[in-house]
């Protein structure tokens, strides 16, 4: 794991490139902490560098830049290639080649670019990773971005500058890069809590698609973005294969799933497994166990609060694994301490509040280990959000009656009657208290039942599931960039199941879970690895069991591979994610930093906000009127990270 940069210029007289690419790479040392390096070209217009995280190969023949045996390509690299070994055996077989300097899956890059070019070279490796080549003989530079999205990639074309980064900070940090916010991104924002790609926060600034390239002309600074590998390409061509039989499937799933774990263990550091105690991580823990000659390390994070803690549960199936099981339980305080670290961590606005306990998860198990394996994943192909629980079982029979009652209906048990809805709430909180079972966000969750009632199809279903509510009026400019929440692909044929896992593959997962989860363990130096994202289970699960909806709804397959290594009980339980207990906090512990924050004064002089809408929403918070939480952690993001840049 690795951070990258760059900065090819040809606008500015007197720029000491040196300089710069030495800045841009040190404002990512967290990526890398190991060794830094960087190439010029000999009239200093291009250069690339590495901040080296040394994962595999830990001598200096691992260290970036590398360059191919031809010295046409100078390639750095930021992440895994999984297949790399297998890849040096085809090259060993087919080309004769055997000159290895080192071992590191780098150096297979570089050796598999000299003999098959960029786009063959792409299709041949496995991994997770943001790469930047520079090809001499064209003199272009290339970009690259893993298929699922799993590591970052940025980049920004001003005044004839072309930068690019693992992080905006490496872009921010080189001191030719003008910050403008793009205010078009922001109702976005509000609705997902994140900036989707490949849209930034800041203009002429973009992120590069998952399973695509960019080529840029260094002479012209013109660049093309093409694509490598689609989820899309997929599914076309599952619908010409034939289908295997329900007990063979599970059995493909894990036979693929050993063989992704086994790649991914493959590390000259210490390895461990994040284990939530859900399904996923489980899984992974399982698996890794059986496979690897050393005892697994395990770790869990457990709060006080019974609503989001399974630590409990985590520790039985540790115990049951027989891993070496670290459990840390956190204080209120020390969860609330890593508030301030948010804007250096995540660069831009990001809300989803389950960042803490994930920044806290990497801060303890970095040191135990420099790589953990998560479950992220398996839930998006494999069926284990709830909402395709709903689209399932539910929505074919609220869509018997007709949309304008439904809708009449809707409005007007949240808008019309917000004291009886508001009492109905409270009622059910009291009873599922007494039972111990009170979930989190539980006033959210009934509106955004009450609106799903009411959608008017499966595309205002989904966003009303998957995105917060807020009042246009609640932005002074409602000009927003035309991002699609929800593409319906009729041309792939999918049924509404399948079209809500297919959004949440291309959007969610590495716009909000994989942003999530490289910041915060990058912000410690420690890799995180995903075995579910694995080219071929990826392929499978949309190939195989795409028409199967028995296999592909609440994770199936996977509880039934899961079965032959812990108890029943242990599995088949319900849902309890990974959540803080945001709207409590902010109405107690939170409360004088929110309105710090959201003060009048500070809204009027960000002339984005309608200042009125806010202090209502604040006053209604604190009164338990309405549950504003989740909204008002948002704005409280976007304001401390506008501080904390100074935009």
């Amino acid at each position: 794991m690795c951070g990258i940069a760059g900065i090819i210029n040809q606008g500015k007289d007197g720029l000491n490139i040196d300089k710069i690419i030495s800045s841009m790479l040190e404002s990512i040392k967290h990526r890398g902490p190991d060794h830094q390096g960087y190439w010029c070209n000999n009239e200093k217009i291009v250069a690339i560098g590495n901040r080296r995280l040394s994962i595999q190969d830990l001598s200096d023949n691992g260290n970036q830049p590398y360059f191919s045996p031809s010295k046409n390509y100078v390639v750095v690299l930021n992440g895994e290639i999984y297949n790399h070994i297998n890849l040096r055996k085809e090259i060993k077989k087919n080309k004769n080649f055997n000159n290895w300097v080192g071992t590191s899956d780098t150096e297979t890059l570089a050796v598999l670019l000299d003999f098959y070019g960029l786009e063959a070279s792409l299709k041949m490796i496995e991994g997770m990773y943001a790469i930047g080549i520079f090809y001499k003989l064209e003199n272009k530079i290339f970009l690259i971005r893993d298929r699922a999205g799993e590591k970052p990639l940025y980049y920004s074309l001003q005044n004839n500058i072309f930068l690019f980064g693992s992080e905006l900070k490496a872009l921010i940090n080189s001191n030719v890069y003008k910050k403008k916010l793009n205010k078009k991104v922001i109702q976005n924002f509000l609705k997902l809590k994140n900036i989707p790609s490949p849209f930034s926060i800041f203009e002429n600034t973009w992120k590069l698609d998952p399973g695509k390239y960019l080529i840029l002309d260094v002479n012209s600074l013109n660049f093309k973005i093409k694509t490598y590998w689609s989820i899309n390409d997929v599914i076309h061509k599952s619908s010409h294969q034939k289908k295997e039989i329900n007990e063979n499937l599970i059995d493909k799933a894990e036979e693929l799933l050993v063989g992704s774990i086994k790649k991914q263990l493959i590390s000259d550091r210490p390895i461990g497994c994040f284990l939530s105690g859900g399904v996923d991580s489980s899984l992974i823990t399982a698996l890794a166990s059986k496979i690897s000659n050393n005892r697994i390390k395990t770790f869990t994070i457990g709060f006080s609060d019974p609503r989001f803690n399974e630590a409990k549960i985590a520790k039985e199936i540790a115990k049951k694994l027989n891993t070496e099981h670290f459990e840390y339980y956190f204080t209120e305080n020390e969860l609330l301490g890593n508030i301030d670290k948010i804007p250096e961590i995540y660069d831009e606005p990001f809300s989803d509040s389950s960042q803490l306990p994930t920044i806290l998860l990497s801060q303890k198990a970095k040191k135990e280990v420099t790589v953990a394996l998560s479950g992220d994943g398996g839930d998006e192909l494999f069926g284990g959000y709830n909402r395709y629980h709903f689209i399932n079982k539910y929505w074919p029979l609220i869509k018997i009656l007709p949309y304008s009652i439904r809708r009449k209906i809707s409005n007007f048990l949240i808008y019309s009657n917000k004291r009886t809805l508001n009492l109905f709430i409270k009622r059910i909180e009291l009873v599922l208290s007494k039972n111990k079972k009170t979930p989190l966000n539980i006033q959210n969750l009934i509106i955004k039942s009450i609106n799903s009632f009411g959608a008017k199809n499966e595309k205002q279903l989904f966003e009303n599931l998957v995105s917060d509510n807020f009042e246009e009026s609640i932005l002074l400019d409602n000009e927003q960039e035309d991002f699609e929440l929800y593409k319906e692909n009729k041309d792939l044929n999918l049924n509404n199941l399948q079209n809500f896992m297919y959004n949440d593959f291309i959007n969610y997962f590495p716009n909000d879970i994989m942003t999530k989860v490289d910041r915060a363990s990058m912000s410690v130096s420690l890799e995180t690895r995903t075995p579910f994202m694995d080219k071929s289970l990826i392929e499978f699960s949309w190939r195989d069991i795409k028409n199967n909806k028995n296999l592909k709804n609440k994770k199936f397959i996977l509880k039934k591979i899961l079965e032959k290594h812990i108890p029943k009980d242990l599995i088949y339980r319900p849902k309890s994610g990974f959540s803080i207990p945001i709207d409590d906090l902010l109405r107690t512990t939170l409360k004088d930093w929110m309105i710090d924050h959201l003060n009048m004064d500070n809204i009027k002089k960000d002339k984005i906000f309608n200042c009125e809408k806010i202090d209502k929403m604040i006053k209604d918070h604190l009164n338990l009127k309405s549950n504003y939480g989740q909204q008002l952690w948002s704005l409280i993001i976007f304001h401390q990270w506008k501080v904390f840049y100074e935009v």
